[in-house]
This record gives structure tokens, C-alpha cells and sequence, in this order.
């Protein structure tokens, strides 16, 4: 009997997710100018994975970063800061700030990452989100929109930005499924009772 209870409550809880997807995303301009250390960037990003619980939707359990190639033009100190907004206009727009050493996004999103000079040997840079970065992403994807941005204080040359995300897909279980993984998790705890 206990085996048959356990065995329906892991299958019920199996039935609430099911494969994970994978998306990959790139900038209009896939080097962001080079980034260019006159000019802040931003990229929006329009959400291609389900968000809407109605009963089955995507939630991101997995964000990269890449970049791949990125040098400094020379062995100055050099910065480079990398935010997650939650919105903007959808694809690659600039700003100016000639390279003032303050991070335009401040008080804007998340703070990604700092990268403080960085070589002019290329370099591919892999940014894996911490789990909190990934329930903001989470947060800020719900409207359909979040963005990445960039304020490079340094020229850096790349060959080539691109963003990954991994999603689970969840369902949101009907009442009288919640009702029998209830009643499944009730018996386990009776027998175990009687066990002990």
C-alpha cells in the first residue's frame, strides 16, 4: 500500500513539469558597436517563452551571458558594467556619456556584473545569472519585455553578444489534483505514524 501511495504522489508531481526549453537571444547589432566607450547601451529583449500561468507556463531556471572575443583596444584600466532592466524598447538603443567612469545604470535594475580591465588578449566572458538574478529575470520577463544594458567605460572590441535562457514548463495543477496529492501526502504521513 505505501509503495502504491508514494508511487501516485511522485507521478502527480511529475505531471506538474515537464521539459525544459532553450532559448537563445542576439542583439540587432550582434557586437553592440564594439562597445564603444562613448555610449551606453540597451537591448531589449521581447520574451519568447510562455508567461502566461494559464494552466501551463514557462519559468526560467537558467540565464548566460556571452560574450565572445572581447579585448580592451589598450592597457588602460577599463570598466564594464552589465545590468537586467525591466523594460525598454525592443531592440539595440544608445545613449552618451563620453566615458565619464560612472555606471550610467546605477540605480536602474540589477547590477549582472563589473568587469574591471579586461586585457587586450581576447577573451570569451561566459556571465551564468546567480538564482536571485534569475527569479528578477522571472519577475521582469511577466510583461513580455526586460532588457540587458551595457555601459562600457573603455573601447572594447568583440566578436559577438549573445544571451541564453533555459526554461522549465509548469502546470498549475487543478483543484482536484491539488486534492489528491493532499490526500497522497495524508496517507504517507499515516503510515508512517503507524511505523514509528
Amino acid at each position: 500500500m505505501r509503495s502504491f501511495v508514494a508511487t501516485a504522489v511522485i507521478l502527480l508531481l511529475l505531471l506538474a513539469c515537464s521539459a525544459a526549453q532553450a532559448y537563445t537571444f542576439t542583439p540587432p547589432d550582434p557586437d553592440i558597436g564594439d562597445l564603444a566607450h562613448q555610449y551606453y547601451y540597451v537591448w531589449g529583449i521581447e520574451v519568447t517563452w510562455d508567461v502566461n500561468p494559464d494552466p501551463i507556463y514557462e519559468w526560467v531556471n537558467g540565464a548566460s551571458l556571452f560574450i565572445h572575443s572581447i579585448w580592451n583596444w589598450d592597457n588602460a584600466p577599463n570598466d564594464l558594467w552589465i545590468h537586467l532592466l525591466d523594460d525598454a524598447p525592443i531592440g539595440l538603443t544608445t545613449g552618451y556619456d563620453d566615458q565619464d567612469g560612472v555606471d550610467q545604470f546605477l540605480v536602474e535594475g540589477i547590477l549582472l556584473v563589473h568587469y574591471q580591465d579586461l586585457s587586450m588578449t581576447p577573451q570569451d566572458l561566459w556571465y551564468f545569472f546567480t538564482a536571485e538574478q534569475r527569479d528578477t529575470l522571472n519577475a521582469y520577463a511577466a510583461d513580455g519585455v526586460f532588457a540587458i544594458a551595457f555601459d562600457p567605460d573603455c573601447h572594447f572590441y568583440n566578436c559577438g553578444i549573445s544571451l541564453d535562457v533555459g526554461t522549465e514548463r509548469i502546470e498549475i495543477p487543478e483543484p482536484g489534483t491539488l486534492t489528491l496529492i493532499g490526500l497522497g501526502l495524508a496517507a504517507l504521513g499515516l503510515i508512517r505514524l503507524r511505523k514509528g
